[in-house]
């Protein structure tokens, strides 16, 4: 079932926190501390498709040394490990190590939906239909478009095609959505309001142009939808809170919240973006 924590975490300089590969080495350390022979099988699985988990910090301007980290996990062996993990390092004050860095974990939010919750997969599944879904990336969305393209705008099509890819990939084989009401919605959402910008990220090598801020999706001629259509609106919408949208969501990118989403900072899109 798919899972968020929220993760508190000291460090002596935040600079770990701007590098993505750190982030997502910070994911694997989390898992490793509950669940070693799964965080070795993570390792070796990179790069074969969809990752189980998710990994960003929160932006927030007036945290100079610690830092508010989303994880999620996708499957419940993912979503064990993480809980067990981050209990043992709570219990013994132990020191998360990672590549070249040593941060301490110093709270652990389980319950501060929709930044950290449990979820089930049929509950998703089974949720009331809206025309409306109003979204917010906090941290920014990019699209792969191979080589060295990358697209950095919130497109409808691509949005739901990553959501739709995801679920698929870890729901439980009854609640995969077929390609034909994919398709279908595909080709019937559209976009009621955007705001936001576009913010430069450093990747150490390179770096890669996102967009930070809001959209409305909006289900087009809606009364015309099948109810399977509406349902898959609801769920996918619903699920790019756990999932992500977009590349690197392992790397920091692609959160995704509700727009009414408690506990974030709000103002500009971008708001100085600076993790």
């Amino acid at each position: 079932m798919p899972l968020s924590l929220l993760l508190e975490i000291s460090s002596p300089s935040p600079a770990w926190a701007e590098r993505p590969s750190a982030l997502r080495s910070l994911a694997y350390a989390l898992v490793q501390c509950g669940d070693a022979a799964l965080a070795q099988e993570l390792h070796d699985e990179a790069g074969s498709g969809e990752r189980p988990f998710t990994v960003a910090v929160l932006p927030e301007a007036n945290r100079a040394i610690g830092k508010r980290v989303r994880v999620t996990a996708l499957n419940e062996p993912v979503g064990a490990a993480l809980r067990v993990g981050a209990a043992t390092l709570l219990a013994e004050e132990g020191n998360i190590l990672f590549g070249r860095e040593t941060v301490r974990l110093v709270g652990c939010h389980r319950d501060l939906p929709p930044l950290a919750e449990t979820q089930d997969y049929a509950v998703l599944a089974a949720l009331p239909f809206s025309p409306f879904a109003p979204l917010r990336f906090v941290t920014p969305l990019m699209f792969s478009q191979g080589g060295e393209r990358h697209l950095p705008l919130p497109v409808p099509d691509l949005l739901l095609r990553g959501w739709s890819r995801r679920w698929n990939r870890f729901a439980p084989p009854e609640l995969v959505w077929p390609e034909e009401v994919v398709t279908g919605i595909l080709e019937r959402t559209g976009l009621a309001h955007v705001y936001g910008e576009s913010v430069t990220v450093a990747l150490r090598p390179g770096k890669v142009v996102g967009f930070v801020g809001g959209i409305t999706l909006e289900a087009l001629q809606f009364r015309a939808w099948t109810a399977a259509q509406r349902q898959a609106f609801a769920t996918l919408t619903a699920f790019s809170r756990f999932c992500g949208s977009g590349a690197r969501t392992t790397q920091g990118m692609g959160l995704t919240l509700p727009e009414n989403g408690e506990g974030l900072e709000h103002g500009n899109a971008a708001a100085g973006y600076r993790p």
